[in-house]
């Protein structure tokens, strides 16, 4: 699986065991693959010059996001659509942030 990289697997495992969550992560890896002319959509709000909107990119702030950060915003995003939360409520919490490097705030613009 060309998307699976080892940083998605470490993330996801930190996670209690649920398939459908290493499913979703490794789906929008996939989408991060694409080109960016077909991860776009047609929604004026938010848009680039020709009216483009992303919808998964592996960009961050015009450079190509590092495999690492691609992976964990996968992870959260993931997390995120399917409501996995900590015993807090929390989407990513302190555990995720040691073991992958980033807290929530650094994946904002991978997210997005």
């Amino acid at each position: 699986d060309p998307a699976n990289s080892g940083y998605e697997g470490l993330a996801v495992q930190m996670s209690p065991p649920n398939q459908r969550l290493n499913h979703m992560a490794s789906y929008l890896l996939e989408l991060s693959l694409l080109p960016p002319e077909l991860s776009q959509s047609s929604s004026a709000e938010g848009s680039d010059e020709n009216g483009r909107k992303p919808v998964v990119t592996g960009k961050c702030k015009g450079y190509a996001a590092k495999a690492s950060r691609t992976a964990a915003a996968a992870v959260y995003l993931a997390r995120a659509t399917l409501g996995v939360r900590d015993h807090r409520g929390r989407i990513w919490n302190e555990t995720m942030m040691h073991y992958t490097g980033y807290d929530e705030a650094s994946l904002e613009s991978t997210v997005r």
